[in-house]
């Protein structure tokens, strides 16, 4: 990309510098995807969470930043658009979200920019994220950081809340087949084509990944609470080593039924069921 000229962390204390390694790969921590930061304006030096209530979660805009949700629908986002543009940057998604940590009351205003993993560097992204609040503040918006992060292209749908359609086995009974009775016209059912499995299975490393990075900061905050030495947090650290224990069990049994997945229905006619067995 065109390379954006940004100033040095260290001749001024209110300018960002790029994130660290750890920093980029555990900022959004408590998230159910765990995207990559590449840059954000926010100077508020990063904590590695230790605790359940330093995770992020994201908030819904709201009445909030009603200046920004303004120009965005006027003449703000092709201009937002253009600048990226002129910068070279391959954004993906901008979204207008408020992430704060759990125990946040107020969380922040955030124009989030999603852009294709490795295609843009920190101290590039710094200076990316310094521009596009340069233009914030032309419309007089002062109260919005911006983040560019990594955007990764999940196969099938995904919620923290809401179970995975995809991630079922269609042999349970609570898939709702209609058996058929003998006057009925028998039809062979075809579970999965060739794409949907493949999409099944990719829906289930998606759980696992998404698994194996929360394992990391339940690690640190064991290790955290093991360091501490205070009798006062033996609780908490066996309530953590609990939880690490719970998704390393989890992970388990994805890659099990990953495994077997790929062993029995590797074939059409795994895939079929035929009426007159059932």
């Amino acid at each position: 990309m065109t390379s954006t000229a940004v100033v040095s962390s260290t001749n001024s204390p209110t300018f960002p510098s790029p994130p660290s390694e750890i920093e980029a790969k555990y900022y959004y921590a408590g998230l159910s995807s765990l995207p990559t930061l590449i840059a954000r304006t926010s100077t508020t030096p990063w904590e590695m969470p230790i605790t359940q209530g330093a995770l992020k979660e994201v908030h819904p805009i709201g009445n909030h930043a009603p200046k920004l949700k303004e120009a965005m629908k006027g003449s703000l986002a092709p201009q937002l658009h253009a600048l990226l543009g002129s910068m070279g940057v391959k954004w993906r998604h901008i979204e207008v979200v408020r992430i704060g940590h759990v125990e946040d009351y107020y969380p922040l205003t955030i124009l989030m920019i999603g852009v294709p993993p490795a295609s843009l560097s920190g101290h590039d992204g710094v200076g990316v994220v310094l521009k596009c609040r340069e233009l914030l503040k032309d419309y007089d918006i002062t109260d919005v950081e911006v983040e560019i992060y990594e955007s990764v292209d999940y196969p099938g749908p995904w919620s923290d809340v809401e179970p995975d359609p995809n991630v079922r086995d269609p042999h349970r009974s609570d898939c709702n087949f209609g058996l058929l009775n003998d006057t009925q016209r028998h039809l062979h059912l075809f579970l999965f084509g060739d794409a949907t499995l493949k999409k099944y299975l990719g829906s289930i490393m998606v759980q696992i990944g998404d698994k194996m990075m929360a394992c990391g900061p339940k690690e640190e905050r064991v290790r955290a609470l093991e360091r501490s030495g205070f009798p006062a947090t033996s609780k908490a650290r066996r309530r953590v080593q609990g939880e690490l224990d719970e998704t390393r069990k989890a992970i388990k049994e994805l890659s099990a039924l990953h495994k077997d997945v790929s062993a029995r229905w590797v074939t059409s006619e795994s895939r079929t069921l035929d009426p007159n067995v059932l």
